[in-house]
């Protein structure tokens, strides 16, 4: 070969595109790219010594070697330059460099295969989404955390027929199917084994194996689909969310799929090991419970089972604190749970009671527990639960309620004896019965998914075992689940190694070939350490729990001396209850705690008895009567490991198949590959044995018969056959390895098979890759020959009768028979070689339109002299048939009688089009849509019709409505409350809303409005009837009534009412108030510690409540916490301040610590820790007498005789004598004896328990009655108790006044009580007298002391002082009520300047004599005249001022508008103040009539530009003033000038001209008025000059929007001008003529965008009045349905198939509905279709939305299948059952849609049908808009793209769409000629375009 290299190597690619190398001379081939064949980049790259070292993130990283020491240790430089040191124990895996970057799809086909290599082609490949690896037949599979597009019906299709040649990538599919067809071949059971710790995504390969053999080996019954739903049912209620899985199996799972002899799935069966219980009732932080507890609360279904729909009100849904998932839609899970139950048969019955038992469990969660009154025995809180429970349970509550607190003990020979529980027990209990419920329940559903997919013995040929359990666990706590885990991960690992291992060299052995022995190691040791008798660990603990005494503790002590000495199991010294295993994949530590418990799985007889008495015959039949105390029942070590012997004797009656999954990161990210977590799963899962047996045995072996099958084709060379002479096929394989002339000196030649390694492997496959290809290309070439000659003969048998036919056009029969003599020669070769020569093509479309044309023709003949509007559907689907056929040949008869009919049709459907618009517009009381329809009657001629009048009847009631709904507006805004006050209350009232009320539903509201506004009044009638009646305002009392109002009201749209929102707020305040801030005052009162800590924990919680209620509960919360805080502090101060004070007793701190406690204060309902101490203190401080110590120097009455001479006393102390008086000592005295008394008082309140306590109060209650007595003047008492005093040690100096005083008394009171009782009198009021009665009164009496010469004690003093007091008063008080210097009122209220001076000296004359008599109390009428002249002087000088400020004195010519210098809002609140009150004086008449008409002045000027006349009427009434003031002279100036304005502005608006309204605008900003009707005058001149450009500028570039709009505002204003005429006359042309003309000028304009929406909108018009002609079922492109159905070779009714052609189909399609030839076409079209059906769920796929996917792909990638793919898609709508897949079809359209655009021929007819779509479709009409003339995107969206694509779609709050080529953009102006501006006929350039 001239091109051939000199090496002789050349590249070569299998068929599905993978690089192999072969040499031409030497006939070597290889995978791997020779040295010849590298560049020198590449064999740089490998040179030097490359090996793996341990990296910390990587596990292996690849390094070179640069150096090696001595020592073994090797210095290593790593890619990135850093260098490492490396160990000599570190293994020496060498490293081909070129291997880091050519991954293979199998490892074993790798010769220096290590963890590092490995782990690197893991990691590589799952960063290229390739997340399945091969070892050998072990499937790797490393879960992505992501969709990927790798489980469509196309992908499933692939490797089903993955024969001969092709080389598929390492794929889930692959070993599904390797089984598949290794049961139907070898007719042998099979089993996959998928195993792997949670999140590593065995569920997912579980499901993707029962995916892939419903899709290949579907029944005739459907039995696949009940297989692939019964996995919803169990993930509801065995999987569950973990921190390192959301959808983790908590329960191992084996299913055997069984198969009949044709391979068809005929049933299957599910066994189920170790469901997880406890996490019903426990779950870890961040976890869940089973799914179905959540889907339950949140589904349709929670109400019927009494469920909250919230799962944080669940103590076993809350306790972990995660409910909700971000990728789980619980709500929509459970409704595809139900339909799967409705799949598998599940009867309303069962499946009501599996939910009420779910149910149940959470209820009994519920119940709350509590110690009882006597606190001997829990009881429950809320009953209510156990009602609930029990009857899901269909159990007695009483029954529930005793079982669950209370168990029943036998001890045999005496009677029963009930054990109540405490709370603990009690919780233990309820979670015990819990898990026992759902266990079984879990066991039935099993059970029952068993029975729907129940296994016909005599059908069942063979099966294939899936199996998915837990993997290997080793977790911080590792308990009794965790052991039984890794037990059956023991078991399993020896079943590969047996597998793996042993089968291995038997075989070698029976083959008799030479091998080496492998060594492994055998985990047998450890399965008996763990199951052996009689001492294995889970046999001991069977036998611990049959002792009464047995623990956890003893059963660890006789495991750890039964196996110490093993070299599986150590002891760990300081735990008791923990120990290790050695395990194959590591050493788990165990703790024993609970071991024997979760072994015995036992529930309390009473629980069970519970449940056996259920009236549910389910119930009562899954949970018998408690066992006889004799029986033993079986723990669940015992039922686990019979389980798995179960098990392992089925998986080793098969061929097993191994998928190991890979959890690469705890994150559950799609871009984390975690390497080292990554490498310890592999080693978990015997990874690296199975890759050592690989290299080191023969793991490719064929049956000799089997290798010549495979292998004969190496026989065929580029020359030919080679002949062939072995007479066996022994001999057969060693000929045929001769003849490939490679080294096969390692392949291995058996008694009956072929043994060989992976390097033979790959070569053996390259050199049948290399036969293949040619034996394929002569088969191909045969074939095709054979084939092509037999239908040339026949084509030219065909061909002079097509011609005929075709030549004769209008002879339909001819064309009938010239079609069916063709089909009849040509027979079946088309189907084989799809050909279909040009004269059958045109023939077909000849007849077609030949049919077409009669029978549309035949059906308007018959319909058109019928009367329009009685047929109209008739007559419409005629003319609809009619345009669709327009093109055809035809008559002129047959023509015009179409165009007839077509103008008929017409005018009826426009007649009726507005009086359906009519009808609508009336029915809804519309009365924009009522005019419009009105108007378009008159035009159509049937303005008189009954709608019409129909409709003017209801524009006259809407009118009055209006009016109605007026006044109902007003009442709503009356009587309300929407902020709170102490006055609010009294303002509510309902009464304005019953009159209107009445008179709109007398009236009867029929608008939106008026509807609205009606309900809203009448909730609240009695809302506000509710408020007003509601008690305490100002208090927190619950408003049950206005509560209850409010939860009747069933309108959102009225709770949104401002007034309602307040009540509901309000409500939720008082509920705050009276939860939070009422306890919280309480604990405060009562000073109770704990209740302010509680307290102010809950006060801290936010609330959501309305801004009124929200700041009300502020400032009540902020005053609360102040005091809360400061209460805790003064409790601890005051203790401190006790004890320091009674141990010193000093007076000052007695009285210090006693403050701090009265100011908390401390009493018998408060501070009870104070008590004692704050006792003691108070005797203490009490008995203290503040008076000097010794002896009187005189004899005297000091204490009787208080009002006589003696006044004082003389005391000799040591210090002198001291004078004290008897004033204070009396007050002493009594002071003392109160604070003794209430000390005494108190102390009997409280116990005493010190003895210096109860000295001290002995000691006090002496005192007491000393003090008492001298109080009493009971002077014998006083004696007898001084001296008892005296016996007690009490040396206090109230003990020796009382001895003093028992000498002598005296009294005179007669005067003293006079001058008290006078006065005391004193601040009585006399308000209607000049003077005082105590006046005289204390005159009186002082006279008479004098007389009785009495000393000046202190009623006397005060008698004196108070009657001088009374005498200066009267005087100041008529000094200062003089009011002469005010007689001159004119001059003075002119002069301003004056009058202040007066008004300040009368103020302060005034105030001084008002302060001297309110200092004592002095009231008369003299006081109450001074005050009212004050207030009198006040409000003048406030008129006063305000009347110097704000006026405006311009007059004719102004500097600014009146309005900008006048103020009169505090003139008016002056004067408001002034106004009511009577002046005294004739200067205050004066001035407040002044302040009047200053007012009106004012208030006129500044109204002046709205009501000018306000000015005329102020101006007149203030010539009534005594004199003309300034600001009066002023005003009457300006109103002339405004009279001027207002004339000029009237004439200009009436006549609309230009240079009128200039003028008029220019007069009033000259004299600065403005207003309204300037402002409309200004905007009239602004419109006119803005209109007149407008309207050039809109008709130039014909926009009709500003055209249209321009020319309304011009009539608004009457404005006319040639231009709008112009305007005027163009819009009055029909749509279709306006578009044309738009387009002209468009096109003129070179605006492209314009272009496309006008022509878009033509198109839709074009289609509005053809719709008929593009229904789907016409479509021109589509098969026959006599085509379709012909090519399917075998079908039982051809006439069913071709029926349903159009319509719902549940099975793919043999042939594109489509007119396509192309076999590659075909082939893509009915992949399509599979798509079609896995997306709209008609076949069930993990996920759906991959095929959305695909079937993108395959529109974007093949154009000319798109419009097929639309066609399935409507094909599939149609008539289909499932209304949800109907939804999920048109979300499909949808994806298509927003992808690409089908072609040109199918356009129209898709958008008739989007027009029909049941919602939405104007957002199907804009997808197809923008991808038709848009950009297609070159690749298909993701996954995650597509759904969140359908979900925006979908979003029920954007229901519609408009494409942005239809969006009007703004267009943009262009200069316009001259010619235009004087003639607006010359609007378009002369240029002619063409209108399409």
């Amino acid at each position: 070969m001239a091109d051939t290299p000199a090496h002789g190597w050349t590249e070569r690619f299998t068929m599905d595109g993978v690089p192999y190398y072969h040499n031409v001379h030497s006939s070597a081939v290889t995978w791997d790219k020779p040295d010849e064949l590298k560049s020198a980049g590449e064999l740089e790259s490998d040179s030097g010594t490359w090996r793996w070292v341990p990296h910390d993130t990587l596990a292996w990283a690849p390094a070179r070697q640069e150096t090696v020491e001595s020592d073994g240790t090797a210095t290593c430089a790593l890619e990135n330059g850093d260098r490492v040191r490396v160990g000599k124990d570190v293994p020496m895996w060498p490293l081909l460099k070129s291997s880091l970057t050519h991954l293979e799809e199998d490892l074993v086909l790798v010769d220096n295969m290590n963890e590092g290599l490995i782990i690197h082609n893991l990691r590589e490949r799952f960063k290229r989404n390739q997340i399945y690896t091969n070892i050998g037949t072990i499937l790797v599979s490393v879960n992505p955390f992501q969709r990927l597009p790798l489980y469509t019906p196309s992908m499933i299709d692939k490797y089903f027929h993955s024969g001969g040649n092709r080389r598929l990538p390492p794929h889930v599919f692959a070993i599904a199917d390797n089984a598949y067809k290794a049961m139907v071949y070898d007719h042998k059971n099979q089993s996959i084994l998928i195993s792997g710790e949670s999140g590593a995504g065995k569920t997912e390969a579980t499901k993707q194996c029962l995916s892939f053999f419903a899709e290949v080996a579907g029944s005739e019954n459907g039995v696949e689909e009940r297989v692939i739903q019964a996995n919803p049912i169990l993930e509801a209620f065995g999987n569950a969310k973990t921190v390192r899985n959301n959808n983790s199996s908590r329960f191992g799972k084996y299913m055997e799929i069984h198969f009949n002899k044709r391979g068809k799935i005929v049933g299957a069966r599910t066994e189920n090991y170790l469901l997880e219980k406890s996490r019903v009732v426990f779950q870890a932080e961040g976890e869940r419970t089973y799914h179905i507890f959540y889907q339950l609360v949140k589904g349709n279904l929670a109400r019927r089972y009494k469920l909250k729909p919230n799962p944080e009100e669940y103590r076993y849904l809350r306790g972990s604190g995660c409910t909700a998932v971000e990728d789980i839609d619980d709500k929509a899970e459970f409704v595809d749970l139900c339909k799967a139950m409705e799949t598998l048969g599940f009867t309303e019955e069962e499946r009501d009671w599996l939910f009420s038992v779910t149910a149940a469990c959470l209820h009994i969660g519920n119940v709350e527990f509590q110690m009882n009154k006597e606190d001997t025995a829990a009881a429950i809180s809320n009953r209510r639960q156990v009602g609930i429970a029990a009857e899901l349970l269909e159990v007695k509550p009483q029954t529930l309620e005793k079982a669950l607190l209370s168990r029943t003990m036998e001890i045999p020979g005496q009677d029963p004896t009930t054990i109540p529980f405490d709370v603990a027990g009690a919780l233990e209990a309820a979670d015990a019965l819990v898990k026992a419920i759902y266990g079984t329940a879990f066991d039935w559903l099993v059970q029952r998914i068993n029975e729907s997919l129940k296994v016909d013995s005599k059908e069942s040929h063979s099966f294939i075992g899936v199996l998915d359990i837990f993997g290997f666990e080793i977790f911080e706590h590792n308990s009794f689940e965790q052991m039984c885990i890794n037990f059956a991960n023991e078991k399993l690992q020896q079943h590969f190694n047996n597998y793996t291992f042993k089968l291995e060299e038997q075989c070698y052995q029976q083959e008799r070939i030479k091998f080496d022995h492998i060594e492994f190691i055998d985990n047998q040791p450890i399965l008996d350490l763990i199951e052996k008798r009689p001492s294995g660990l889970l046999v001991l603990l069977d036998e611990e729990i049959r002792f009464p005494k047995g623990s956890d503790e003893t059963w660890c002590a006789k495991v750890k001396q039964k196996h110490e000495k093993s070299d599986h199991f150590k002891r760990v010294m300081k735990v008791d209850t923990d120990f290790i295993i050695n395990h194959y994949a590591g050493t788990v530590k165990y703790d024993a705690k609970g071991f024997l418990d979760k072994n015995k799985d036992l529930l309390y007889d009473d629980l069970q008895t519970l449940l056996s008495t259920s009236e549910n015959a389910r119930t009562k039949e899954l949970f018998p009567p408690p066992l006889d105390k004799g029986k033993k029942k079986t723990s669940l070590g015992g039922q686990f490991r019979q389980q798995l012997n179960d098990l392992m004797g089925k998986l080793n009656s098969t061929e097993p198949h191994y998928v190991r999954c890979v959890k690469p990161n705890s994150a559950k990210s799609p871009t984390e590959f975690n390497s080292v977590m990554s490498l310890e799963q592999l080693r978990y899962a015997g990874v690296f044995e199975a890759i050592a047996i690989r290299q080191q045995g023969y793991p490719f072996r064929r049956t000799h018969a089997d290798f010549v099958r495979r292998y004969r084709c190496l026989a065929l060379k580029e020359d030919g056959w080679l002949k062939l002479s072995a007479t066996s096929d022994k001999l057969l394989c060693e000929e045929l390895l001769k003849i490939s002339k490679q080294d096969f000196s390692d392949v291995q030649t058996g008694q009956s098979m072929m043994l060989y390694r992976a390097p033979e492997q790959r070569v053996m496959e390259l050199l049948r890759n290399l036969s293949l290809e040619r034996i394929a290309l002569r088969i191909q070439a045969f074939t095709r020959g054979c084939i092509a000659r037999r239908l040339h003969a026949r084509l030219v048998k065909a061909k002079p009768v097509l011609e005929a036919a075709i030549a004769a056009r209008t002879d339909l029969d001819k064309a009938e028979h010239a079609l069916e003599y063709t089909s009849d020669v040509i027979g079946p070769v088309a189907i084989v070689l799809p050909f279909e020569m040009r004269q059958v093509t045109e023939c077909k479309e000849l007849r077609r339109k030949l049919r077409e044309r009669k029978r549309v023709s035949d059906r308007l003949a018959a319909v058109f002299p019928k009367d329009p509007e009685q047929n109209f559907d008739e007559l419409s689907e005629a003319v609809a048939e009619g345009v669709a056929i327009e093109s055809y040949p035809g008559t002129p008869q047959q023509l015009k009688l179409f165009k007839d009919a077509s103008e008929k049709l017409q005018l009826t459907i426009d007649r009726r089009d507005t009086r359906a618009t009519l009808r609508s517009g009336t029915e809804a009381a519309d009365k924009h849509v009522i005019n419009a329809a009105i108007a378009r009657a008159g035009e159509l001629g049937i303005g008189s019709c009954n709608e019409v009048e129909v409709a003017k009847k209801m524009l006259a009631r809407i009118a009055k409505e209006e009016q109605v709904l007026k006044g109902l507006e007003g009442a709503l805004a009356s009587g309300r409350c929407v902020v709170w006050s102490e006055r609010a209350q009294a303002d509510i009232s309902p009464a304005p809303l019953h009159e209107q009320i009445a008179a709109a539903e007398a009236f009867g509201m029929r608008t939106a409005e008026g509807e609205l506004a009606l309900a809203t009044a009448r909730f609240l009638v009695p809302l506000r009837e509710a408020l007003a009646a509601a008690p305490e305002w100002t208090g927190d009392e619950h408003w049950s009534n206005v509560e209850a109002v409010l939860g009747e009201c069933e309108r959102e749209d009225v709770l949104e009412a401002e007034e309602v929102r307040w009540a509901a707020d309000e409500i939720a305040l008082r509920q705050r108030l009276r939860e939070v801030v009422r306890p919280l005052s309480e604990a405060l009162s009562a000073l109770s510690e704990k209740g302010i800590k509680m307290g102010l924990g809950e006060l801290e919680e936010e609330l959501e409540l309305g801004s009124d209620q929200l700041r009300r509960f502020k400032d009540r919360r902020d005053t609360l916490l102040a005091k809360s805080t400061d209460a805790l502090a003064r409790l601890t101060d005051a203790r401190e301040h006790l004890d320091t004070a009674v141990r010193g007793a000093e007076e000052s701190e007695l009285r210090g610590a006693i403050e701090k406690c009265d100011a908390l204060p401390v009493n018998s309902y408060s501070a009870a820790h104070l008590h004692q101490p704050y006792a003691v203190a108070r005797l203490l401080c009490a008995m203290k007498f503040h008076m000097p110590e010794g002896a009187r120097t005189e004899l005297g009455l000091l204490l009787d005789d208080k009002l006589a001479g003696a006044t004082a006393a003389t005391i000799d102390t040591e210090s002198g004598a001291v004078a004290v008086d008897r004033d204070a000592i009396l007050s002493e005295l009594s002071k003392q004896l109160a604070a003794i008394q209430e000390a005494v008082a108190y102390c009997g309140d409280v116990t005493l328990d010190d003895e210096h306590a109860k000295d001290t109060l002995a000691q006090a209650k002496v005192v007491m009655q000393l003090r008492q007595a001298l109080v009493d003047r009971d002077w014998a008492t006083i004696e007898s108790t001084a001296n008892r005093a005296v016996s007690l040690q009490v040396s206090s100096a109230d003990v020796q006044l009382a001895l003093d005083e028992v000498a002598g008394r005296t009294a005179a009171e007669d005067v003293v009580l006079h001058l008290t009782q006078a006065v005391a009198d004193v601040p009585t009021a006399y308000k209607d007298e000049t003077g005082h009665p105590s006046e005289g009164v204390l005159a009186s009496s002082l006279a008479q002391a004098e007389r009785l010469q009495m000393k000046d004690v202190e009623e006397i003093v005060s008698g004196r002082a108070m009657l001088d007091r009374i005498r200066t008063t009267r005087q100041a008080l008529q000094s200062a009520l003089d009011t002469s210097p005010f007689d001159d009122y004119v001059a003075l209220a002119e002069g301003y300047n004056e009058l202040y001076p007066l008004f300040d000296s009368s103020t302060a004359a005034l105030d001084a004599a008002i302060a001297a008599s309110e200092e004592f109390q002095y009231e008369t009428k003299e006081v109450v005249d001074a005050r009212l002249l004050k207030e009198e002087i006040a409000i003048l000088y406030n008129l006063l001022y305000q009347m110097q400020e704000g006026g405006y004195y311009d007059g004719a010519e102004p500097t600014c508008a009146p309005a900008d210098v006048v103020q009169n809002d505090a003139l008016i609140e002056a004067y408001t103040v002034a106004a009511p009150f009577q002046a005294r004086t004739r200067l205050g008449v004066y001035l407040i009539l002044k302040s009047y008409h200053t007012v009106q002045l004012r208030g006129a000027l500044l109204q002046v530009t709205e009501q000018w006349t306000l000015l005329e009427t102020a101006v007149s009434g203030a010539e009534g003033l005594e004199c003309e003031v300034p600001e009066m002279l002023s005003a009457r100036e300006y109103l002339g000038v405004v009279r001027r304005v207002l004339k000029h502005m009237e004439e200009a608006e009436q006549q609309v001209a230009e240079d009128l309204l200039i003028e008029a605008v220019a007069m009033a900003e000259q004299f600065f008025y403005e207003n309204e009707n300037v402002q409309r005058v200004r905007a009239l001149r602004d419109r006119v000059v803005e209109l007149n450009e407008e309207s050039r500028r809109a008709l130039w570039v014909m926009d009709k929007a500003r055209m249209e709009a321009v020319s309304a505002a011009a009539k608004d204003i009457r404005l006319t001008t040639a231009h709008f005429e112009r305007i005027d006359g163009l819009l009055s042309l029909g749509e279709e003529s306006w578009l044309k003309m738009e387009i002209k000028k468009a096109k003129e304009l070179n605006d492209v965008p314009r272009k496309i929406r006008l022509g878009v909108r033509l198109k839709v018009l074009s289609l509005e009045q053809f719709e008929s002609m593009f229904g789907f079922s016409q479509f021109k492109s589509l098969r026959s349905a006599q085509d379709f159905a012909s090519a399917k070779l075998v079908t039982l009714d051809r006439k069913k198939l071709a029926a349903g052609m159009l319509s719902f189909s549940k099975t793919p399609i043999h042939t594109s509905l489509t007119a396509m030839e192309d076999p590659l076409l075909l082939k893509e079209a009915k992949r399509a279709f599979k798509n079609v059906l896995g997306y709209m769920g008609d076949k069930k796929y993990s996920y759906p939305t991959s095929c959305a996917q695909e079937l993108v792909g395959i529109g974007l990638e093949f154009p000319d299948v798109r419009t097929e793919i639309y066609c399935q898609i409507i094909k599939q709508i149609t008539d289909h059952p499932v209304i949800e897949n109907k939804m999920r079809g048109w979300d499909l359209l949808a994806i298509c849609t927003w992808q690409f655009p089908p072609n040109a021929d199918m356009d129209n007819v898709l958008e008739v049908y989007l027009r029909n779509a049941p919602q939405r479709s104007s957002k199907y009409i804009a997808n197809l808009r923008d991808v038709t003339f848009g950009t297609i995107r070159p690749t298909a969206p993701s996954a995650d793209e597509i759904d969140a694509y359908v979900s925006a779609f979908n979003n029920p709050m954007e229901p519609t769409r408009t494409s942005e080529f239809e969006v009007p953009k703004p267009i943009a102006d262009a200069p316009y000629t001259d010619a235009f501006v004087a003639d607006p006929q010359e609007m378009f350039l002369e240029t002619e375009i063409e209108i399409k």
